[in-house]
């Protein structure tokens, strides 16, 4: 069985110690999440397990054969390809084994019959292997993938370098599932997915063969594919079977306790220092004051790690404001011919917590965007309520914040006058503490630039929160405390977010976007999932029943034929390509057999007629697919003629 295995790992930065004396093994078939508070030394863990950071100590054990990939959570550098050959470049190392193939079988004629022999029996192994890699299927597999990932048909031709950095990202998660690896190392995932990717991605690793150990703050997401969890504690690992939530709940236990220990031996030393104070200057209370401070001295204090200080804050109350919060009229949004937005009519009301969901693309940054009067440029109308301040939360935060300022200079430069003199207890509450306020905004991580949007999100009183991915790069306890703020919260809610679990227990009502429409599902977000699971056979159904004619056929659709038809036609030349070099294997393979040198030899002629035999069957399967593609051409071609 394929394994990865720690022996004991330790790593300093500096005075700090991040893995101490950290013993784990990986094996294939093993789903672990990885926990920890931020800072706990989860992403460097993944690192050492992947072979890009060194350790102080200890070994990194990896059988030869086993096969490792390795998701970063940024910073990936893509080639110059398509979509499509960035993530098929997975398939490199059979590539290379099938030229192993080729150059086996040219050499046969250089060496004697029995190094032949042997050249024959490697070629047979090295094929074997190619068969049940799926290396032949791999079009097919790798559009599967970029599909479910949210790629469409026409952005696999496109460089993958005009995509952002998210999408970029999606494009290296796929690679890394194609390549089938042993051991899947994962960190953060899910951040850059919407909600249909993080589904399709989370029934890929439920029916994974293979191991993986994955860093998420999705809960809902680690319940659904981790059997074990693995968390980094003070620099020391612990590991324990069950799914995340129930970690969780005894995590959260031993964490209750520790706090608890900690409460009362603070009591306890204050209650004896103020004995010291008080009796320090008399000489009858000398013995017991020294015998105090001695036992003081001596006393095993509770340490209670700054990670499990938790985050604490509410939104300031909301203003009052009229009943009607905002009504939207016939609102509607194009980029270029492409219509996100039709028609759009919503009366918000006080008090509403209301989720904005649909497909990739639907429009849902961009109606927010509107709301929060970023984008001028739309049709329709919106009417506003009286006296409502809206504050709004974009995932493009980033932009927001000026990289040469501190993380006090940002707030300061926005914060009412009478606020300035509680900005380091506000930032405190949010886990900026000490000097930690004066690090410069591009430094920050992920989390950290969140958590410092939403304190700016608090300097300023509003009764209308729109809030786009509020919880992205926030860690499990972060989201938990905005959670519970939101619904606490006395004003109007709209939020965008591919956190299930966060919209489960927030939202009231769901505003679904459709292609170019919309519809209102009330009951929260679950009753709006039940809806959806209701309807997918009679959407199956009418797609089946409604061929489409001519007339019905818009440009988008005529371009969505013209994407599938380029793309058979690329399967069409690369079959063909794959058939025609088989064919002069077979060739080859049928004149070695017809030689004295082979056919003399019982052994060498047995070989090349199960050469011959793996040639046919390979042949065989190509040229039915060959034969499925250019019917689909012919349907495609009839109906772009239509």
């Amino acid at each position: 069985m394929a394994f990865l295995q720690l022996q004991d790992i330790r790593l300093a930065f500096g005075d700090r110690d991040v893995l101490r004396d950290i013993s784990f093994a990986l094996y294939s078939g093993q789903k672990v999440a990885l926990a920890g508070a931020n800072g706990s030394g989860k992403s460097t863990l993944l690192k050492v397990m992947a072979g890009l950071s060194e350790v102080d100590s200890g070994k990194v054990i990896l059988p030869e054969g086993t096969r490792v990939a390795y998701l970063p959570q940024s910073g990936i550098l893509l080639g110059s390809g398509t979509v499509y050959q960035e993530a098929e470049a997975a398939f490199d190392p059979w590539r290379r084994l099938e030229t192993q193939m080729h150059e086996l079988l040219e050499s046969l004629d250089a060496h004697d019959e029995r190094t032949a022999s042997k050249l024959l029996h490697q070629h047979q192994e090295l094929q074997e292997r190619l068969l049940e890699s799926g290396y032949y299927q791999r079009r097919e597999t790798v559009e599967q993938t970029l599909k479910g990932l949210g790629f469409s048909d026409d952005e696999l031709d496109r460089p993958a370098s005009t995509f952002s950095g998210g999408w970029q990202m999606r494009i290296a998660l796929g690679r890394c599932l194609l390549e089938k690896p042993d051991l899947l190392l994962l960190d953060e995932p899910t951040n850059y997915l919407d909600l249909e990717a993080k589904d399709w991605l989370e029934a890929f690793l439920r029916a994974a063969t293979g191991g993986f150990l994955l860093v998420s703050h999705d809960r809902g997401f680690l319940d659904a594919v981790v059997t074990e969890v693995a968390e980094i504690f003070r620099g020391q690992l612990t590991l324990t079977k069950g799914n995340f939530s129930n970690w969780e709940d005894r995590r959260r236990l031993e964490i209750r306790q520790m706090e608890e220990a900690w409460k009362q031996q603070q009591g306890e030393i204050a209650k004896q220092e103020d004995y010291i104070n008080r009796f320090r200057a008399k000489a009858t209370k000398a013995a017991g004051v020294q015998s105090r401070i001695k036992a003081l001295e001596k006393l095993e204090r509770v340490d209670l790690p700054e990670s499990l200080v938790p985050m604490h804050f509410s939104f300031p109350p909301a203003p009052h404001s009229g009943k009607i919060v905002l009504e939207v009229q016939n609102l509607g949004k194009a980029y270029g011919e492409r219509p996100v937005l039709r028609g759009l009519e919503y009366t918000f009301l006080r008090g509403e917590k209301i989720a904005v969901a649909g497909r990739n693309g639907m429009g849902k940054s961009t109606l927010m965007r509107i709301l929060a009067g970023k984008d001028q440029s739309f049709d329709g109308m919106l009417r506003w309520g009286t006296d409502v301040q809206a504050a709004w939360f974009s995932q493009d935060h980033e932009k927001d914040l000026d990289p040469a300022k501190t993380v006090l200079e940002e707030v300061e430069s926005e914060a009412p006058t009478a606020m300035i003199p509680r900005l380091r207890d506000l930032l405190g509450s949010f886990l900026f503490r000490g000097d930690d306020v004066f690090k410069k905004t591009a430094v920050l991580s992920g989390g950290e630039k969140n958590r410092l949007t939403l304190v700016k999100l608090l300097l300023h009183p509003a009764n209308l929160l729109l809030l786009d991915e509020p919880t992205n790069h926030l860690d499990l306890a972060s989201k938990d405390v905005l959670l519970e703020a939101l619904r606490q919260f006395g004003g109007t809610v709209l939020v965008v977010s591919h956190d299930k679990y966060f919209l489960e227990h927030l939202v009231g009502k769901v505003l679904e976007l459709t292609d170019g429409n919309h519809r209102l599902h009330l009951g929260g977000w679950q009753a709006y999932q039940e809806a959806l699971a209701a309807e997918v056979p009679a959407e199956r159904l009418r797609a089946v029943e409604s061929a489409p004619s001519r007339s019905q056929i818009d440009r988008q659709d005529m371009k969505k034929r013209e994407g599938l038809w380029r793309k058979l036609e690329r399967e069409e030349k690369a079959l063909l390509t794959e058939l025609e070099a088989l064919e002069g294997e077979k060739l080859k393979l049928e004149a070695d057999l017809s030689t004295p040198e082979v056919y003399s030899q019982g052994e060498l002629a047995k070989a090349v007629v199960l050469q011959l035999d793996v040639n046919k069957l390979l042949r065989e399967q190509i040229q039915d697919r060959w034969e499925v593609v250019a019917l689909e051409m012919e349907e495609v071609r009839a109906q772009m003629r239509r």
